[in-house]
């Protein structure tokens, strides 16, 4: 159990800054990774790196206000290395091809990283191969920040990939995913989210101001299939902006949610506001190969109603729309229950539900708690202890009474929850701090992003 404050690292000419391995319960705070200049010459010697920071053979790994920071390079058509990873480390073949190759880790899980700031990365900001890690009130930015070895073209990329069969659980809350420019390697296919694996609980977070779709379930072929995964609660705007995808065929790619290929099945999306879509603000908001006898679809608020946030002020570089909900809006209390009790009436302290997937109880990891939910129709709130996932069982901490088809949430105000991000009436969104600065101190006290 090692705690790390006021690391930074540079720009040298090495594969990784940090590959961390049998470890467990390290804590790293106020640190600062990256830096990593992209190398024009074609040589792939600065920039091509694979990952910046690797969490290997770990476990319990926190990152608290950290900052991940230009990890990558576009080189020929392709983009790669990343700011952070969990589960992958790369080496190559050796001589003379030195071509790469990947390892996967079966003991790297149950790492979180809390309020932290990404900003630029090569194939991608965060690449997750593991299980049970949870990225919590985010920011990630994805600029044009790559110069291309031709000297002239600049490239941002992806935000989140979640890759391989292992990559599952993922939960991801309270994120801002904004500012996403093209992809030299996806010009016309580029997600801010590559969802290529199972399990993912991804909520209560903000997309804006990107070139690519939002959320991508896309078939990577990793041995996984994105399936099972919930996507519910967010606010998608002014996304799916690219100007070439639809002429070049790829007009799915012009939406806030695609379904690229398939199989992609068994997946709920759900209470989403998705608003301004597509290079006229007005293309469909959900796209694709879409089977719709499997994956669910309820109450998301699509790309035709206004939902009356308090502000979209985005364009800016690095701005943050505030996209919490104002009087009148049409998403309050038109959001629809998570599932519902499918246990006989009755009370007690564990009840089965329809779909418990949409739930979190920690994990297993120190310091998480469990989600907070609220049965319709009440106004008391309980705490999930345990979810049974293959028994559909929520355990909760204190007895509460229950009907057979009551509607289950997390806790809300009003009559229902509402469709989006922010509950109305939440806190408005705090400004992001001004007037950051660099410091060459081991101790960044006034350095936290």
């Amino acid at each position: 159990d090692y705690k790390v404050t006021g690391v930074q690292t540079c720009a040298l000419p090495i594969w990784m800054t940090c590959d961390l391995q049998n470890a467990s319960g390290t804590r790293f705070e106020n640190c600062q990774f990256g830096w990593r200049t992209s190398d024009p010459s074609g040589t792939n010697q600065y920039g091509f790196a694979y990952n910046s920071f690797v969490v290997w053979t770990s476990t319990f790994t926190t990152f608290t206000n950290c900052v991940f920071q230009k990890w990558g390079a576009a080189n020929g058509g392709n983009a790669d290395g990343c700011p952070l990873s969990f589960g992958c480390i790369p080496s190559t073949t050796g001589p003379p091809d030195f071509l790469p190759t990947y390892q996967y880790s079966s003991n790297c899980w149950g790492n979180v990283v809390v309020d932290c700031t990404f900003y630029g990365g090569g194939h991608d900001l965060i690449e997750i191969y593991s299980p049970s890690n949870v990225i919590r009130r985010c920011k990630l930015f994805n600029p044009a920040w790559m110069i291309d070895a031709d000297g002239t073209h600049y490239w941002g990329e992806r935000h989140i990939s979640t890759m391989t069969r292992m990559a599952q659980p993922t939960l991801v809350e309270g994120c801002d995913f904004g500012h996403g420019a093209n992809a030299v390697d996806a010009p016309n296919t580029l997600a801010c989210f590559d969802v290529s694996s199972s399990k993912l609980i991804l909520r209560q977070s903000r997309f804006f101001n990107n070139i690519g779709v939002c959320v991508a379930f896309y078939n990577k072929g990793y041995e996984a299939y994105p399936v099972n995964n919930y996507v519910y609660n967010n606010s998608m705007f002014l996304s799916g902006l690219s100007s070439t995808a639809q002429t070049n065929g790829y007009f799915w790619y012009n939406a806030a949610i695609t379904f690229p290929n398939s199989p992609a099945t068994n997946n709920a999306i759900v209470n989403n506001v998705i608003w301004q879509i597509g290079p006229a603000g007005t293309n469909a908001a959900i796209s694709g190969i879409i089977d719709s006898s499997t994956n669910h679809f309820a109450n998301n608020l699509l790309n035709t109603v206004d939902p009356l946030w308090t502000s979209t002020k985005c364009i800016a570089s690095n701005s943050i729309p505030d996209l919490h909900l104002t009087a009148g809006s049409p998403a309050i209390d038109a959001g629809a229950w998570l599932t519902t009790v499918t246990s006989d009436s009755g009370s007690g302290t564990s009840f089965i539900v329809n779909d418990a997937g949409y739930f979190y109880d920690g994990w297993g990891i120190p310091g998480e708690v469990g989600d907070t939910i609220q049965l319709q129709g009440q106004t008391a709130t309980n705490r999930i202890i345990a979810v049974d996932y293959s028994s559909r069982t929520l355990t909760i901490n204190a007895t509460a009474t229950w009907t057979n088809g009551q509607g289950v949430a997390l806790a809300y105000s009003g009559r229902a929850p509402d469709i989006g991000a922010f509950e109305y009436g939440s806190a408005t969104a705090l400004v992001p701090p001004s007037g950051l600065r660099v410091t060459n101190s081991s101790t960044l006290s006034k350095s936290k992003p």
